[in-house]
């Protein structure tokens, strides 16, 4: 098992991590979670221990954060109330510009057959956008419409507010950037560097420039050790990193990833992620992806296509609310019932609290339903700390991202 956190809930007496075929480390839990390792193997640890260094917090095996349920709840909540009440109080960024928005969008590659069909969206400057769909909806060709590899049959793309149409692949390639899902498909030079240079080149940028340009885009990518190595001495993680590098050094202000894991390892897809997430810092990043748990990692904007048409756009919550109707969260306490209850129900944006019990003694589930916009698990996570109460399951009431999905889609091929 790669996903810790679908176990660590049971009471598990060791873990044994395997890397390359060889056991790296055979630890207890406690044990593990505070030796920082997993991130090393492309484990990904569970969100509470993230949550908890961000906090401020040096785990150690004392605090024993080998399991939620039996977290040293007292020895943390000092540093992860402060760092809750820090984060609340960060006035909001300044609301980002409109870079990409499609009106009407619609694209056929024959006349029986529709693939876009009226495709309205807009994303932001900055953003991490995820472009979701199953195989053959439309996820490629909306990339290639957008980069000019095919013209649009109607409706128009504009960029910054201005209409691209008429603008040629090759204008277009100076603000927007594709990788392709297969490194093997785009390389043609030998040689990394030569590889990473050529848009340069072909644009007859000097020399120098070049230089300094191809250098940079390496080292982000983590590739400036070999950076005089041919290509066929890459693994295909790495070669996807070649790809992405020959883009970055072309300044993009839109880069598009097809399928940026498609065929990774987990350690390559913990590398890749990382990866994504530098670059979102400086660019408007578009992965077209079906596969969720990179969604969830990664973006906060989603953006669902079926059957060719916007099945929904916007964050997860708000997806979730467009199909039940309410949002809030389903939370596994460890306290009594009735003192609980109470303090669930005094939470700023907390509405109607119903609750269940589990096989568990005295662990009970609640299903707290939301009312305004406050942060309801930041909110539940500070009021169990503050009462020592431990928290061992906090998810969305309306279901997981594969579960709207899966709804998404269904109702599309329903219309």
């Amino acid at each position: 098992e790669h996903r810790l956190e679908d176990v660590l809930y049971r009471e598990v007496d060791r873990i044994v991590l395997v890397n390359a075929g060889r056991i790296v480390a055979d630890m207890k839990p406690d044990e593990m979670m505070a030796a920082d390792i997993l991130g090393k193997y492309g484990i990904r640890e569970p969100l509470y221990v993230t949550a908890l260094k961000y906090a401020g917090v040096k785990l150690t095996e004392a605090h024993r954060a080998g399991r939620l349920a039996t977290l040293d709840i007292p020895a943390v909540q000092d540093a992860v109330l402060k760092w809750d009440s820090e984060t609340l109080a960060k006035p909001e960024k300044e609301e980002r510009q409109t870079i990409l928005a499609a009106e009407h969008l619609d694209f056929q590659y024959t006349k029986k057959r529709r693939i876009l069909q009226d495709v309205n969206f807009e994303i932001r400057e900055g953003e991490m956008v995820s472009i979701v769909g199953t195989n053959g909806a439309g996820k490629s060709t909306l990339a290639k419409v957008i980069c000019g590899f095919v013209k649009e049959d109607g409706g128009r793309l504009l960029y910054g507010g201005e209409d691209m149409k008429g603008q040629t692949i090759r204008e277009r390639s100076r603000i927007i950037s594709y990788v392709m899902q297969n490194p093997n498909q785009m390389i043609c030079k030998p040689m990394i560097y030569d590889e990473v240079a050529l848009g340069l080149r072909l644009n007859g940028v000097a020399e120098e420039e070049i230089e300094k340009r191809v250098e940079q885009a390496l080292k982000i990518c983590g590739l400036t050790p070999f950076r005089k190595w041919p290509v066929s001495a890459l693994s295909y993680g790495q070669k996807k990193r070649v790809t992405i590098a020959s883009m970055l050094v072309m300044n993009p202000k839109i880069l598009i990833l097809d399928e940026p894991t498609a065929g990774l390892d987990p350690k390559q897809i913990a590398e890749i992620r990382e990866l994504i997430v530098h670059l979102g810092k400086k660019h408007t990043v578009m992965l077209s992806t079906h596969i969720l748990s990179e969604v969830q990692a990664v973006c906060r904007h989603i953006i669902v296509i079926s059957a060719g048409k916007i099945a929904a756009d916007g964050n997860t919550d708000s997806i979730a609310a467009q199909l039940s109707g309410e949002r809030g969260v389903i939370v596994r306490i460890e306290g009594p019932r009735g003192e609980v209850v109470t303090a669930l129900r005094n939470l700023a944006g907390a509405g109607q609290v119903k609750c269940r019990q589990t096989e568990e003694k005295n662990v009970y589930e609640y299903t707290v339903l939301q009312e305004g916009d406050q942060d309801l698990p930041r909110s539940i996570f500070a009021i169990c700390a503050s009462h020592s109460w431990p928290l061992l399951a906090c998810r969305s009431a309306e279901g997981t991202l594969e579960e709207m999905f899966i709804r998404l889609t269904d109702t599309s091929r329903r219309m």
